[in-house]
């Protein structure tokens, strides 16, 4: 029975698993194969090259030695579960806004956090967050965290708006029928009162 060892690491993209197989007794006379299925079996290197993995999937990995003339020297296998995705962030702020707004982005502590603003999907080459993002427009952030040793997480997107004239004095009277304060209704609306 072959032993073996095997490194799992998100890809350099960070959105699927890879695997490598390590430990094994490296000989002249013998190279080594694998297969997810236990019935097709590819060369070794292909597995690291070729195979892609997804968070938290099963799989059942076999190894074989095979010698020169392609007989089966040994053989093995092992159940491996890969790791899950890292977790999704939460993007926090005024959902509507009059004058500008301010964006926090948070994630598990030390995940990577990266963002979009035009409607794309980021990627771990999209823009890094790290201090809160101010917005004077309507927008819609999409984030996502990566946690070393991990694949992204899924996007969170969320809408921020800046309401037109009429539909913020809307609500302003219509927090005043409420009873809010002039106070509270400055901070409900995203405005200080000065």
């Amino acid at each position: 029975t072959i032993q073996f060892d095997v490194s799992i690491r998100p890809n350099d993209s960070a959105t699927v698993y890879v695997m490598q197989v390590t430990s094994l007794a490296d000989t002249d006379r013998m190279s080594y194969q694998y297969s997810i299925n236990g019935t097709d079996y590819y060369s070794l290197q292909q597995l690291q090259t070729q195979e892609t993995f997804g968070a938290s999937q099963k799989v059942d990995l076999h190894v074989r030695a095979v010698g020169s003339d392609d007989t089966i020297l040994a053989a093995g296998n092992r159940e491996i579960t890969t790791p899950s995705a890292s977790d999704v962030p939460t993007i926090s702020g005024t959902d509507k806004f009059s004058d500008r707004t301010e964006v926090t982005i948070t994630a598990t502590p030390g995940a990577i956090i990266y963002y979009t603003t035009d409607g794309t999907v980021p990627t771990n080459g999209s823009q890094q967050y790290n201090t809160p993002i101010t917005l004077t427009e309507t927008t819609t952030i999409q984030a996502i965290a990566i946690e070393d040793g991990h694949i992204m997480s899924l996007a969170e997107n969320i809408a921020r708006r800046k309401p037109r004239s009429t539909e913020l004095l809307n609500s302003i009277i219509e927090l005043k029928n409420k009873g809010f304060s002039e106070l509270e209704i400055a901070n409900k609306i995203g405005r200080s009162k000065n």
